[in-house]
């Protein structure tokens, strides 16, 4: 971009800078949102999603350390320490994700096409893959799903931020996670680029 004026770049940084202090302020007010919620509406989750989600997260591990050492191997001993250690970020991470769907259904908050598209388009440009081909990609691993999740969720908490107050029912959110688990359970690891993470503060 040019700017005729150094006036002209100030206000464009600053605008940037206001820009960013906004969406880190959002953020870090859903965290907070999310974490006050989750203590006023305790309920148990299943150990299986934990163990899933602590494994997802070892593995998350594993991956940046081949970035730096392809070579690098974890023990199952390490990977049994490494399960202990996440253990609690891991059950706090699935009470949010569990609380988050439950609120999406009860308010009906579905990703849109044209939201799901425009997820293609900048996944496909961080890859370098054109739209059509990351689509063809991710409906080939069921990654598409995993896509479509993760607006709902982001869409959901920038739905709830935006409330000033809402009531919902969380009884046998766990039960109903589980199940949806057990039933997509031997899918697979293996996925394509799934888009933009989950909006956790």
């Amino acid at each position: 971009r040019g700017y005729t004026s150094t006036e002209d770049l100030r206000a464009d940084v600053v605008k940037e800078m206001e820009s960013m202090e906004d969406s880190n302020a959002r953020g870090h007010g859903i965290s907070e949102l999310l974490a006050a919620l989750l203590e006023a509406h305790p309920f148990e989750v299943p150990p299986t999603l934990v163990k899933g989600e602590a494994d997802e997260q070892i593995r998350e591990y594993e991956r940046r350390m081949r970035q730096e050492n392809p070579d690098v191997q974890l023990s199952e001993a390490r990977i049994e320490e490494l399960r202990e250690e996440v253990r609690p970020q891991a059950e706090e991470q699935v009470r949010r994700l569990i609380l988050v769907e439950r609120i999406r259904e009860a308010e009906e908050i579905e990703a849109s096409a044209e939201e799901v598209e425009a997820q293609l388009r900048v996944s496909a440009a961080r890859y370098g893959m054109t739209p059509e081909k990351l689509r063809e990609r991710m409906m080939t691993t069921g990654a598409m799903a995993s896509l479509v999740s993760n607006i709902n969720y982001n869409k959901t908490v920038s739905w709830l931020y935006d409330q000033a107050d809402v009531e919902f029912d969380v009884h046998d959110a766990a039960e109903h996670e589980a199940h949806s688990h057990d039933s997509e359970e031997g899918s697979g690891e293996d996925q394509a680029p799934d888009g933009d993470s989950k909006e956790d503060g």
